[in-house]
C-alpha cells in the first residue's frame, strides 16, 4: 500500500529537528523503499546514516545515487557523491574507479591517475595481478601524450597474455613519437615490439616504416650523416631494403637533393653490386625526374648505364647530362658529351644543337666545321670498340690496327691519309637512311684528320722527356728484318702485300755510292717520319739502325696490346689486372697520357690518393690530346694535391690552370680558397 510521501517527509523532518535521528531515518527509509528513484530523499537518508555512524549504509545510498546520476550524464553531481564515499571509505574500489573515469572524461588526468593508481595498489596488495594490469592498461589510455604510461600499459598487456594487443599499442606509440620528433625513442619502442613478436612480418614492416620516417626527418632537418647512418644500417640488415631507401631518396629529392642523392647512392651501390644494373638505373632515373638538372645524379646514371650495358638509357642520360652542363654554363663538359652523341648518332638534330650551343658558349670561331667533323666520324671517339678493326688513341692517332685488308693502301700513304672516315652506323635496320653527311672545309678536315703539332707547353715536355712518334714507314721495317734474318726468307702470310719490300733492291741501293750532293738531314717532325739515311754504303750501320727501329716498333706494339688489355680488364671488373696492364703500357711515351691519367682515376676511385697523385703527375708531364684534356687533368691534379694537404702545390697548379684556361669550372673559387689557407699557414 502506497504511503503518503509528503506527510512522511514532514514527519521525518520534525523528528530530525527534535534530535530523534533514528526515528527520522525510519521515516526516510519508508519513502526510499516506496520510491527508489527519489534521489533527494536517498541523499538525506545517506547523510543521516553518516550522522549516526552507519557509514556502510551511507555508502550504499551514495553509490546508488552516484551511479544513477552518471548514467544520466550528470557527471559533476556523480563525482561529488563518489568523493563523499571516498571520505568515508578511501579504499572503496568502485568509487575510485568511477571517480577516475569521471576525471578522465573531464580532462583532469592527474586526478584520474591518482584514483586509478590507488586501485592498482589495492589490487596488487591482495595479489590480483591481472586486475592490477587491467587498471594500468586503463591508465595508459587516459592521455595520448603520456608515452611512459602508454608503454607501461603495453607491458601490462603482456602480463595478461595479450601480446598482439601489446605489439599493436607499441607500434601506435612509435608512430606518435615520430610525429612528436622523438625518433630515437620510437626506434626503442619498435624494438620492443619486434622482441615480443620476432616473426611478425607486419611489425618488422612497421619497424622499417619507422626507421625510414626517422631517416627522412634527419635528411630534412639537415642531419644528413644521421640519416645516412640509419639508411646504411637498414641496408646492411637486409639488402632488399635498397628499394625502400631509393624511394625515400626520391621522396626527399625535390626539397633536399644533396641528402636525397647521398641516400640514393647507397641503394644504387647495392643494386650495382648485385649486378642489377636495371634497378640502379631506374632509381637514378626516378631521382633525376624529380631534380632534372642535378648533375651528380646524371653522372652516376651515365656510369651505371655504361657498366650495365644499358645503351638505350645511356643515350637519354647523356643527353640530360649535356643539358644540365649547358644550363650550368659548363660548356667544356657539355661539348665533350655532345661530340660523343653526334659522332654516334650523326642524324640526331637535337644532339647537333647541343653541340652547337656548347661550341658557341666556348667561343669557337667555326662551330660548323667542328660539327661537320663530328658527323663525318673524324673525332677519336669513333674508334673505341676493342673488338673492332681499329682502336683510336687519346691523341687522335690509330693504335696498332689489326691487319689491313690486302687491297688497303699502306699506312701513311697519301691515299690512306686522304680517305674520309665513315660515321658509325647506330640506327636499327629499317630506319630511314641518314642524310648525306656534311662535308667540312678542307682546312677543317686537315685539322681533325691528322694529329696537330704539340702546343709550346707540350713541345717542351716532349723535348724534356724524349717523347717521339713512329713514322709511317716504320710499319714495314719489322717485316724487312724478319725476311732478311730468316734462313728460308719465307714470305709472311699475315702481313699485307703493301708491306712487302724487295730486299735485293734495298741491298743494291745500299751498295751504290752516295750521290755527290746530299740534302741536309731533316729536323723536327719531318725527322720522325723519314726513313733512315744510308751513309756511304755502311751496311752494318744500316742493319743496326733497321734492327733498332724494329725493336722500337715491337715495343710499341706490345705497349698497345697492354693498353687494349688494360681497358678490357677494367671493363670486365678486373681492376688489379687492368692496373698492371696499363702500367706496362705507360712505358710507351705516346701512350703515357692515356694510361697515366686512367691509372690516376682508378687509384683515386679506390681512395689511394698518393698513388693517384703519382700517376696524375706523370700524365700531366705527357703531351695531352687536346687542351680540354690537359685542363681537366690539371684540375684533377689540384684536387689530389689539396686532398694530400699540399696546399702550396695545389695553388700553383690552379694558378697555372687559370692562366691557361681562364675561368675554368670553379678554379677561381679554388684559387681564392687555397690562397687564404696558405696565408693562414
Amino acid at each position: 500500500m502506497a504511503i503518503d510521501r509528503a506527510a512522511t517527509l514532514r514527519n521525518a523532518e520534525k523528528l530530525v529537528r527534535q534530535g530523534k535521528v533514528d526515528a527520522a531515518i525510519t521515516e526516510y527509509l519508508r519513502v526510499v523503499e516506496d520510491q527508489p528513484r527519489d534521489w533527494n530523499t536517498a541523499n538525506l537518508l545517506g547523510d543521516l546514516y553518516v550522522r549516526v555512524g552507519k557509514s556502510d549504509k551511507a555508502v550504499d545510498q551514495f553509490i546508488r545515487i552516484a551511479d544513477h546520476l552518471c548514467e544520466q550524464g550528470f557527471l559533476s553531481k556523480g563525482a561529488a557523491l563518489y568523493k563523499k564515499v571516498l571520505k568515508l571509505q578511501p579504499d572503496h574500489e568502485h568509487a575510485l574507479l568511477q571517480a577516475g573515469e569521471i576525471a578522465a572524461q573531464q580532462g583532469f588526468y592527474a586526478d584520474a591517475r591518482a584514483h586509478l593508481g590507488a586501485v592498482v595498489e589495492r589490487r596488487r596488495a591482495r595479489g590480483d595481478a591481472r586486475g592490477s594490469a587491467e587498471v594500468r592498461i586503463r591508465i595508459g589510455s587516459l592521455d595520448a601524450t603520456d608515452f611512459d604510461a602508454r608503454i607501461a600499459a603495453a607491458n601490462a598487456r603482456v602480463e595478461i597474455d595479450d601480446v598482439a594487443g601489446a605489439v599493436r599499442d607499441l607500434a601506435d606509440i612509435a608512430t606518435a613519437l615520430i610525429e612528436k620528433g622523438r625518433q630515437p625513442d620510437a626506434i626503442k619502442v619498435v624494438g620492443q615490439a619486434v622482441a615480443l613478436a620476432p616473426g611478425d612480418e607486419a611489425i618488422r614492416a612497421r619497424l622499417l616504416d619507422v626507421s625510414l620516417a626517422i631517416a627522412e626527418a634527419r635528411f630534412r632537418s639537415g642531419m644528413v650523416d644521421d640519416g645516412l647512418a640509419i639508411a646504411k644500417q637498414l641496408i646492411e640488415e637486409d639488402p632488399t631494403r635498397a628499394a625502400q631507401i631509393a624511394a625515400l631518396a626520391c621522396h626527399v629529392a625535390a626539397d633536399v637533393p644533396d641528402a636525397g642523392f647521398a641516400a640514393l647512392e647507397l641503394a644504387a651501390d647495392v643494386s650495382s653490386g648485385q649486378g642489377d644494373w636495371t634497378a640502379a638505373a631506374a632509381a637514378l632515373e626516378q631521382f633525376v625526374a624529380r631534380v632534372p638538372s642535378y648533375t651528380p645524379a646524371l653522372m652516376r646514371l651515365v656510369e651505371v648505364c655504361v657498366d650495365g650495358g644499358l645503351d638505350a638509357a645511356l643515350q637519354t642520360a647523356q643527353e640530360q647530362l649535356t643539358d644540365a652542363y649547358l644550363a650550368a654554363g659548363q660548356a667544356s663538359e657539355a661539348r665533350f658529351i655532345a661530340e660523343d652523341l653526334v659522332t654516334r648518332q650523326p642524324s640526331e638534330q637535337a644532339n647537333i644543337d647541343r653541340l652547337r650551343r656548347s661550341l658557341e658558349l666556348l667561343g669557337e670561331a667555326d662551330p660548323n666545321a667542328i660539327i661537320a667533323a663530328c658527323i663525318n666520324g673524324l673525332f677519336p671517339l669513333t674508334g673505341t670498340d676493342l673488338n673492332g678493326e681499329d682502336l683510336t688513341s687519346f691523341d687522335g692517332t690509330t693504335l696498332a690496327a689489326e691487319t689491313p685488308a690486302p687491297d688497303a693502301p699502306p699506312v701513311g700513304s697519301p691515299s690512306s691519309e686522304a680517305a674520309t672516315p665513315v660515321a658509325p652506323q647506330s640506327e636499327p635496320k629499317g630506319a630511314a637512311p641518314d642524310p648525306a653527311p656534311i662535308q667540312p672545309p678542307a682546312e677543317s678536315q686537315q685539322r681533325f684528320a691528322a694529329p696537330q703539332p704539340p702546343s709550346p707547353r707540350n713541345a717542351r715536355r716532349e723535348e724534356r722527356h724524349g717523347l717521339f712518334e713512329l713514322s709511317a714507314n716504320a710499319v714495314d721495317i719489322e717485316s724487312i728484318l724478319e725476311g732478311f734474318e730468316s734462313p728460308a726468307a719465307e714470305t709472311r702470310h699475315d702481313e699485307p702485300e703493301s708491306a712487302e719490300v724487295d730486299l735485293t733492291i734495298v741491298l743494291d741501293d745500299m751498295n751504290r755510292p752516295p750521290p755527290p750532293t746530299l740534302l741536309p738531314p731533316p729536323s723536327g717532325d719531318n725527322a720522325a717520319r723519314t726513313p733512315p739515311t744510308i751513309q756511304g754504303g755502311d751496311i752494318e750501320g744500316v742493319f743496326a739502325e733497321l734492327r733498332g727501329e724494329a725493336s722500337r716498333r715491337s715495343a710499341m706494339e706490345a705497349a698497345e696490346q697492354d693498353f687494349r688489355r688494360g681497358l678490357a680488364l677494367q671493363e670486365a671488373g678486373d681492376v688489379d689486372g687492368s692496373i698492371a696492364a696499363l702500367q706496362s703500357a705507360s712505358e710507351a711515351p705516346s701512350l703515357r697520357f692515356a694510361t697515366a691519367s686512367r691509372l690516376a682515376r682508378i687509384f683515386r676511385d679506390r681512395g689511394q690518393t698518393s698513388e693517384a697523385l703519382h700517376w696524375c703527375e706523370r700524365a700531366v708531364q705527357a703531351p695531352a690530346p687536346t687542351p680540354h684534356d690537359y685542363h681537366a687533368l690539371l684540375f684533377e691534379l689540384a684536387e689530389l694535391l689539396e686532398a694530400e694537404g699540399e696546399i702550396v702545390r695545389a695553388l700553383a697548379v690552379c694558378l697555372e690552370l687559370q692562366a691557361d684556361a681562364g675561368d675554368y669550372r670553379d678554379v677561381a673559387t679554388r684559387v681564392d680558397r687555397l690562397a687564404k689557407v696558405q696565408a693562414r699557414g
